[in-house]
């Protein structure tokens, strides 16, 4: 359990040992059962970014035994970027986003220690395309661990939602409009 609180507008500075200087982007988090705090978003730069995600102990220290040296970078072909993450029931952390060279919805999902989830999609990772700049900005995770992730097309939130519940096709994705509001 999480004892301590953080003052308001505390910074928490987090050491990553990384092979090479790169751009880190945080854009979600989410705790696991036991407390630890996965942290999601980018790695990279222009061009070559991909998801990255990266776990902290319950006192705010890098936990080195998440993925390779206390991070996970994930690549789908292209500038990719998480923008969700959650955890399921078993503690498996679902990852969503944008990737791929046609920038469609990216969902990844990992085992509780950071390794990509051999039993998901392909390896571990997923594209769904809805033929334009698509983005994946949340997901849920139902009671059973279905996952549902819900994004827009063209990359800005002015443009028609698309919802999807993962199990399905990306042609039975509900188009999210005034007139059809789920």
């Amino acid at each position: 359990m999480l004892t301590e609180q953080l003052e308001p507008r505390t910074l928490l500075a987090i050491t990553i040992p990384l092979p090479d200087p790169a751009t880190i982007t945080i854009n979600k988090l989410a705790i696991q059962s036991n407390d630890k705090i996965i942290l999601a978003g980018s790695i990279g730069g222009t061009g070559n970014q991909d998801f990255f995600l990266t776990r902290l102990n319950q006192d705010g220290s890098l936990d080195t035994t998440f993925g390779t040296n206390g991070y996970v970078r994930t690549d789908f072909g292209s500038d990719d970027a998480a923008n969700d993450v959650a955890v399921d029931s078993q503690d498996r952390i679902i990852a969503v986003g944008s990737g791929g060279p046609k920038h469609d919805f990216a969902v990844a999902r990992y085992t509780p220690n950071g390794q990509l989830d051999p039993t998901f999609a392909h390896s571990g990772q997923r594209l769904i395309p809805f033929g334009g700049d698509d983005v994946a900005w949340t997901l849920a995770i139902y009671a059973n661990d279905k996952i549902f992730v819900a994004g827009s097309r063209d990359g800005n939130n002015l443009s028609p939602a698309y919802a999807v519940p993962l199990a399905r096709t990306p042609t039975a994705a509900a188009r999210l409009t005034r007139e059809n509001p789920v």
